[in-house]
């Protein structure tokens, strides 16, 4: 709209400026009304987009903890398997309560104490395990929780290195642990309180020093004490095999020899499986097609016992964890993820050899 002006339209009640007024505030007034309309169109296309947007994070989130949860758990070190009376005892060495750890392994059953000596080997330090030798005397648990230490750490070194390829600080290392490995084990005394646990960790000496025919005796002699065990049976599968000097013939023997407990069974026939893949040659004998055939087949039956009934305590994870590597072996992805789940990431001596804590590490 075009206003013209002459000078009587100066005067504030000219009708031409009363109109010109009356015009700008009803245009003042639809712009301020389209404004409205276009801040309430602006605001609704924004909760729109706010409202799109929480949609698609609480999807990403619900993606997220779907995926947690179906994701395989990590490995923790944790040799006490979650059980209340080994996470106890650590605690009575580490106070200084040896007595009371003493009282304490002694009420265990066979398998339960080998557990616990084992617990304390790994995951104290030699500070504290020397100074309840210090203590008692080392003739005791507390000599086989240290010979054991020193043993493990030696363990864990053969995992990764050899003596020859090692440096000087590391070979002199490896040779003080296994000094002092030996000489606090043959203090132990020979007492039915102790000699099982002495005749079990005497068979892998006797293996890494080659002294085979030695080391199968130890195993004699742990069974004889003590037949329907599930540990020495494992060390035995390990010693006699020949990388260590043994033999096939032996290794049927020990077959042979194995108790009517599923546990033990299940156990040694995945080890021997598991450890043919690993060095390419089948111990059961047989070509390693046979041995691809027979490892099938068992862990399909093993699979099958498993699930009418478990065995109990820390000893499942021992098997689990042997279904998970040969599962993966042969490339039995829902086996696999089904063992993965029920270990719920505990690590275990076999197959995985010794692991230390962080912390432990670093001392």
């Amino acid at each position: 709209m075009v206003v013209s002006w002459s000078a009587e339209d100066t005067d504030v009640h000219s009708p031409k400026i009363l109109k010109c007024a009356k015009w700008n505030y009803n245009s003042m007034t639809d712009n301020c009304i389209a404004n409205k309309h276009r801040d309430r169109y602006l605001r609704s296309k924004l909760n729109d987009l706010y409202f799109l947007l929480s949609l698609l994070f609480i999807g990403a989130v619900a993606l997220i903890i779907r995926n947690y949860l179906k994701r395989s758990p990590s490995l923790k070190v944790d040799y006490s398997f979650g059980n209340a009376n080994l996470l106890a005892l650590k605690v009575a060495v580490r106070a200084k309560q040896f007595k009371e750890a003493e009282v304490l392994i002694g009420s265990f059953e066979v398998n339960m104490r080998t557990l616990a000596i084992d617990h304390l080997a790994l995951t104290c330090t030699t500070l504290e395990l020397q100074s309840w030798v210090t203590s008692n005397g080392g003739t005791g648990y507390d000599g086989l929780a240290l010979a054991g230490h020193y043993g493990f750490l030696n363990w864990s070194f053969e995992q990764t290195k050899s003596f020859a390829t090692a440096t000087k600080t590391e070979q002199t290392a490896f040779t003080f642990n296994s000094k002092n490995g030996k000489q606090h084990l043959y203090l132990v005394e020979n007492s039915k309180s102790y000699f099982f646990e002495k005749q079990l960790r005497l068979i892998r000496l006797k293996m890494i020093t080659g002294e085979i025919d030695a080391a199968w005796n130890h195993f004699i002699a742990a069974t004889n004490q003590e037949p329907d065990t599930f540990f020495p049976y494992l060390y035995a599968a390990e010693c006699i095999q020949p990388k260590w000097g043994g033999d096939l013939n032996r290794i049927q023997k020990l077959i042979a020899m194995l108790p009517e407990l599923p546990e033990v069974r299940m156990c040694v026939m995945l080890k021997l499986i598991q450890d043919s893949f690993a060095q390419e040659e089948n111990l059961l004998g047989g070509t390693m097609d046979d041995l691809v055939t027979f490892a099938t087949e068992q862990l399909a039956l093993i699979d099958n016992e498993l699930s009418k009934e478990a065995p109990e305590g820390a000893i499942k994870y021992y098997i689990y964890n042997y279904v998970i590597v040969t599962s993966e072996r042969l490339g039995n992805k829902v086996l696999k993820q089904k063992y993965t789940q029920l270990a719920q990431g505990y690590t275990t001596l076999f197959p995985y050899g010794p692991l230390f804590p962080q912390e432990l590490a670093q001392m």
